[in-house]
């Protein structure tokens, strides 16, 4: 085949499909590696096309001379993971809450009641010797300071918005008025301007302005379920007996578990010795494999559900009882404390080039999705259709660009990360 052939043929083929079919591996290989696309793409290998499995650097693509470009048929994951030059391993050590963090700290720096005034970023200093980064990591956030009258930038916890309605006709109205529920009561508050940053299958909840078509369009993002899961060990001995830092379970509920990366930062120090407690990072995507994608989602929404404490627990328990059986691990005192953080509207929904066939040359649901409406402009990560910090904060620059207009000279906004549009032939 020529490359371009080879391409078409690895974008309209699974990765499952590809080993068992064109590879000739055993069934049981395919087992091995299902789960290993779902943290990146939100699916399995039975979902996820092998070209994208090739930017999730799964093996069986070395010798196919694909070039080194990057195919429009790349979902924006893939197309990330091939350009990208960070590696995966930096975050910080409350994962992103710590970009929370710096977010409030810039808006509203009298939050911190024990981080000096005026400390910002030191230029050209490591992140790990950052003042900045140090003070917010060990302090915590006055609560009280967040939402008083004096502050340039004011935010309201617990207070959720249900209803959006312009005061007049939306193409001519000057304000817009919020209803909202806090303590038990509704209260509104009035703005001239309004983002509605949420998950699009609710904004139709919200307000009786938007027509059918951008209705149809905001319901087409499906959330992925996940579920991410801490378990805190008294130390790590037995992980250090195997000389391993996690495990891969084939067939198990969990895909397996593994240590977090080493991650230290001014006071905050990772485990130094296998005598230190260390946290077991579990996760699960919660789809139903053999199904359409959008599909997989919400039957793994309605399993989620259905899921008890208990039943994760025990498979937690049992995981790790069995996998480090021929170790000193006991998992009745070694194993202190169990967190599972469900998260049933987890990832936006990104889109694939074998399921949606407006990939990647549009027109996309997303862009008519995303439209604003008098006062009114939307922003959030489905709103870019993927599911990482770096889509919203491109889609919160333009959604105000598109309330404010964007200034003269201002770049392109770039509606998908990876190389530009023209480098791709879009």
């Amino acid at each position: 085949m020529t490359q371009a052939d080879r391409i078409d043929v690895l974008a309209n083929i699974s990765y499952r499909d590809f080993l068992i079919e064109i590879c000739g591996y055993d069934p049981q290989v395919a087992d091995f590696y299902q789960t290993s696309t779902a943290g990146y793409f939100g699916v399995g290998i039975d979902t996820c096309s092998a070209l994208d499995a090739r930017a999730n650097y799964n093996p069986g693509f070395d010798g196919m001379d694909l070039g080194e470009g990057v195919p429009k048929e790349n979902s924006p994951s893939g197309r990330l993971a091939l350009t990208d030059p960070d590696y995966y391993i930096y975050h910080f050590p409350d994962g992103n809450a710590g970009v929370a963090r710096h977010l409030v700290h810039s808006l509203i720096p009298g939050a911190w009641a024990d981080v000096p005034p005026g400390l910002d970023f030191a230029a050209g200093t490591a992140p790990a010797a950052d003042p900045l980064m140090i003070a917010l990591n060990a302090s915590s956030v006055d609560y009280g300071r967040l939402d008083q009258p004096d502050n340039a930038v004011r935010i309201r916890l617990n207070s959720t918005v249900i209803r959006i309605a312009h005061d007049g006709p939306p193409e001519s109205a000057e304000s817009v008025t919020l209803t909202y529920a806090s303590g038990g009561q509704l209260n509104t508050v009035t703005a001239g301007h309004v983002v509605a940053a949420c998950w699009h299958r609710v904004i139709p909840y919200l307000t009786s302005e938007i027509g059918a078509d951008q209705i149809a369009a905001l319901n087409d993002q499906q959330k992925v379920p996940l579920i991410y899961t801490n378990v805190q060990l008294r130390n790590w001995r037995a992980l250090d007996e195997l000389k391993i830092d996690g495990v891969r379970a084939r067939g198990n509920y969990w895909s397996g578990y593994e240590i977090d990366f080493p991650v230290s930062m001014g006071a905050y120090r990772f485990a130094q010795t296998p005598d230190d407690p260390v946290v077991l990072h579990l996760s699960k995507v919660v789809v139903e494999p053999g199904l359409p994608p959008r599909q997989q989602a919400l039957a793994g929404k309605r399993k989620l559900v259905a899921l008890t404490f208990e039943e994760m627990e025990r498979s937690i328990r049992e995981l790790l009882a069995k996998s480090l059986a021929a170790t000193s691990f006991d998992p009745a005192t070694d194993i202190e404390a169990i967190t599972c953080n469900r998260w049933s509207h987890g990832y936006a929904y990104e889109y694939m080039y074998r399921w949606d066939a407006f990939w990647p040359d549009g027109p996309l649901p997303v862009e008519a999705a995303r439209q604003g409406w008098g006062r009114v402009a939307i922003a959030n990560s489905d709103s870019g259709a993927y599911a990482y910090a770096h889509s919203a904060i491109d889609q919160a620059t333009r959604a105000v660009r598109d309330l404010i207009g964007a200034p003269d000279g201002a770049p392109a906004f770039a509606p998908f990360p990876g190389p530009p549009r023209e480098m791709l032939g879009l």
